[in-house]
């Protein structure tokens, strides 16, 4: 997050605030996630991913960035055509990661979908990396990478398994 400041007319200072979230670099408190949304035509596509650093149920406290836990925005992008949106980061694994993410794509003026991924949590390893999908039908499929290429599907705990089950990776 940056932000501009101009002061008496005549300085432009640029702060930036770094909120655990970085391009990937291979860092021993990182896992790096490579970030994909569905693969859709369309005449204007639009991806925004928020992280938190929870697993307690969104029920209790809005995921927002007003939250308490939350990391930042992960990757917004907006695409036109077959344009591909995805994106790799690092995050930190000290705590969960529980994504929330919206796609929604324009096709003309009465033409429009949207997508919400709410909501899907897992704990990364240190120094692993994970593929992480949205898919056209609105769920999400993630998979752990080994050196070798070789993919195993990650259980992502959803609004269900969160706030009702109480599962944990």
């Amino acid at each position: 997050m940056a932000s501009l400041k101009l002061i008496n007319n005549r300085f432009l200072i640029l702060t930036f605030a770094f909120i655990g979230i970085a391009k990937a670099d291979p860092m021993p408190n990182t896992a790096t996630l490579l970030i994909k949304a569905p693969e859709i035509q369309a005449n204007k596509k639009i991806f925004n991913l928020d992280a938190y650093k929870t697993l307690e149920c969104p029920l209790k406290k809005k995921l927002n960035s007003s939250h308490p836990d939350y990391l930042g925005r992960l990757h917004y992008q907006v695409a036109k055509g077959d344009e591909v949106i995805q994106r790799e980061v690092s995050v930190s694994i000290d705590s969960p990661i529980m994504l929330s993410a919206t796609f929604a794509t324009v096709d003309g003026d009465n033409q429009s979908e949207i997508c919400y991924y709410q909501s899907h949590s897992f704990w990364p390893q240190a120094g692993k990396t994970y593929k992480v999908n949205f898919l056209e039908n609105c769920t999400v499929k993630a998979e752990r990478i080994d050196k070798s290429g070789k993919a195993t599907e990650v259980k992502l705990n959803n609004l269900v398994d969160t706030c009702f089950n109480q599962t944990k990776n």
